[in-house]
């Protein structure tokens, strides 16, 4: 049996992704630049169903080869 997605889960950490596409106050994510490759790496499952965390994002563009290990 398929467990519920916790939209508000980051794909990578499971830590709070801080998403407001549910809400009425604009997004940290408007602003930023998430790379495709980040992106691409996202669990199939969890394609456009939850959001990666600011904190996933910067890990990555400080090293992406140290971020596939994890």
């Amino acid at each position: 049996m398929n467990e519920p997605i916790d939209q508000s889960r980051c794909p990578f950490c499971q830590n709070k992704n801080a998403c407001m596409a549910e809400s009425t106050e604009v997004c940290w994510c408007v602003n930023a630049v998430i790379p495709s490759e980040l992106i691409a790496l996202v669990p199939e499952e969890l394609i456009n169903k939850s959001c990666i965390c600011n904190n996933c994002v910067a890990l990555f563009l400080q090293d992406p080869e140290k971020f596939n290990l994890q």
